[in-house]
């Protein structure tokens, strides 16, 4: 979801928990929504997902019956990083081996995508975008540098 967001030109920011949540047609309410409201609001501060550590404990919990505990868990690691503050995000720079993007054309495709959303944030004249820039530009010249790595010695793939 996060590449497709990317693809379509824009960038997402949240949390992902594990809690209980009631909704009906007219309302949502329950202690997840108020923790990932909280969690995105004052936690997640950059365009990032962040995942509470609960996820993690779920997912070896209850993992897929074609999978076990330490292949699902393994997965989310594959999928995620620490940042700096200590908080998992979902790494949506680099989890360009999963599947969702297949051709070398389409990876190149996509972080051309993604410089494109960072230039223009760049270009905007406002204070409070400054270190959301800075945060997603670090991000994106690693994984641009882990790309290049990987790629530039085989172009055939």
């Amino acid at each position: 979801m996060c590449i497709n967001i990317v693809q379509k030109g824009f960038l997402l920011r949240g949390a992902i928990v594990v809690d209980k949540v009631y909704h009906t047609k007219e309302k949502i309410f329950g202690p997840a929504l108020i923790k990932a409201y909280k969690m995105e609001k004052n936690t997640a501060i950059f365009p990032r997902v962040i995942i509470d550590q609960n996820f993690f404990n779920e997912a070896k919990k209850y993992y897929s019956r074609f999978s076990n505990s330490d292949a699902e868990y393994k997965s989310l690691e594959n999928l995620t990083l620490k940042d700096f503050d200590g908080f998992s995000y979902i790494n949506y720079f680099e989890i360009l081996e999963f599947g969702v993007i297949h051709s070398l054309e389409e990876k190149k495709n996509y972080l051309n995508d993604l410089r494109k959303i960072i230039e223009e944030m760049h270009k905007k004249d406002d204070n409070s975008l400054k270190c959301k820039y800075l945060w997603i530009k670090e991000k994106y010249d690693i994984a641009y540098a882990n790309f290049e790595e990987k790629y530039s010695k085989d172009d055939t793939r």
